[in-house]
C-alpha cells in the first residue's frame, strides 16, 4: 500500500516537472501537488499509471498559482482492467493575482474491461480574469467488438489490447525519451 503526498513550491521564473508512473501494489493514493508561488513559475506533471486484478489507485494532481504569468500542463494518463478502480481528480487553482496564467488540465483513461471503477474529475477555480486555462477528461471503453475485430484482422486477443495500450500510453511515455533506461523499463512493465 501506498499513500504519498509530493509537494512543490515555485519561485519566479523557476519551473518543476513532476514524472509519476505508478503500476503496482495494491492500494495507491498519491497527492501531487505544485504551488507556483512566484511570476511566470512553471509547473508541469505527467502521470502514467495502470491498474489490475483488485487494484485501487487515486490521485489527485493540483497546480495552483498566486502571481501572474503561471504557466503549466498536467497530464494523466491511465490504463484500468480486470475489477480494478482508477481515479484521477485534476484541479488547477488560479488566483486572484496570478492573471496572464496559461495553463492546461488533461485526463485520459483506457478502460479495458466493463467491471472496472474508473473516475476522472478535472475542475477549473479561477479567481481572476485574463487567463487561459483549459481541462478535459475522457473514459474510452474497449468492449468486446473492439478486440473480436482486432481479432479478425488476424491479432491475438493479447497482441490487440497490447497495442491499445501501447498506442494510448505513447504520448506521456515520449516525454521520457531524455531518459531512455527508465523509458524502456516502464514500456516491459506494461
Amino acid at each position: 500500500d501506498l499513500d504519498e503526498r509530493r509537494e512543490s513550491e515555485t519561485d519566479e521564473g523557476a519551473s518543476v516537472h513532476f514524472i509519476a508512473c505508478h503500476l503496482g501494489g495494491r492500494t495507491v493514493k498519491s497527492d501531487l501537488l505544485h504551488h507556483g508561488k512566484g511570476a511566470s513559475a512553471q509547473c508541469d506533471t505527467d502521470l502514467i499509471t495502470r491498474t489490475r486484478g483488485r487494484q485501487s489507485f487515486h490521485f489527485t494532481l493540483k497546480n495552483t498559482y498566486s502571481q501572474k504569468n503561471g504557466m503549466g500542463v498536467i497530464t494523466a494518463r491511465g490504463v484500468s482492467e480486470d475489477e480494478s478502480a482508477l481515479g484521477m481528480n485534476g484541479v488547477i487553482k488560479i488566483e486572484q493575482r496570478a492573471g496572464g496564467t496559461d495553463c492546461t488540465l488533461r485526463q485520459a483513461v483506457l478502460n479495458l474491461s466493463p467491471k472496472t471503477k474508473v473516475k476522472a474529475t478535472p475542475a477549473l477555480e479561477i479567481d481572476t480574469n485574463d487567463v487561459k486555462a483549459a481541462h478535459s477528461a475522457s473514459v474510452t471503453n474497449v468492449n468486446e467488438d473492439d478486440l473480436f475485430y482486432m481479432e479478425s484482422r488476424g491479432l491475438e486477443r493479447t497482441a490487440a489490447r497490447g497495442m491499445l495500450i501501447a498506442g494510448f500510453l505513447k504520448e506521456p511515455l515520449q516525454k521520457l525519451a531524455d531518459l531512455p533506461e527508465l523509458q524502456e523499463e516502464i514500456k516491459n512493465l506494461l
